[in-house]
């Protein structure tokens, strides 16, 4: 189980600054590429100014920008670490379809920081992550995926996680199926 979620941390602290937001989908910017480097180096340094300058890009709609966020409440840079804000930031980027956003929710509902913990939902976004464009290599994050449903999960729990990846893959319906599931198994909906 430790080997999984160091996977996660490891596949996060490689996608903060690796520059995917031309392979995000649904994304509104303003901001180029590397404007927004620029901006979240200059965040994790602790420059509020930068961080102000993210945010409003972010409730904007941006997601790569809304991603970058959740990473750096997520792991605590340049501001105090917050999983309930990383959460909440990576929820709103995962809802637009961005896979690094989807990859690092799944990785808090693993561990159940800021969110209810979640072996069905974490293998669920692990799975619909590893559809979307913004990695090179998806076969890894499937592996991550195929591991756990071998592993540490249930047949029934492989089961309603499927169930869940098929409802979340509706266009339009992540955030509602989502919501839906953690109302009827924990009686909380996500952030």
């Amino acid at each position: 189980m430790k080997t999984l979620a160091l996977i996660f941390v490891v596949t996060a602290a490689i996608t903060l600054f690796s520059g995917c937001s031309d392979k995000t989908e649904n994304m509104v910017t303003d901001l180029t590429e590397k404007r927004i480097d620029t901006l979240a180096n200059k965040a994790t340094s602790g420059d509020k100014v930068a961080l102000e300058t993210l945010m409003f890009e972010a409730q904007r709609g941006n997601s790569e920008v809304q991603y970058r966020i959740g990473v750096i409440y997520n792991i605590g840079l340049g501001v105090p670490q917050d999983y309930d804000l990383a959460a909440q930031w990576y929820l709103k980027a995962a809802d637009q379809g961005h896979g690094g956003a989807q990859l690092k929710l799944s990785t808090l509902y693993f561990n159940g920081q800021g969110v209810p913990r979640s072996k069905v939902v974490s293998y669920a976004l692990t799975r619909i992550s590893a559809t979307r464009k913004f990695w090179s290599d998806p076969d890894e994050i499937n592996k991550s995926a195929q591991f756990m449903a071998e592993n540490m999960m249930t047949s029934d729990e492989v089961k309603a996680g499927d169930e869940l990846i098929e409802n979340m893959s509706v266009p339009g319906s992540f955030r509602k199926s989502l919501d839906k599931y953690l109302s009827q198994t924990s009686g909380k909906r996500s952030n």
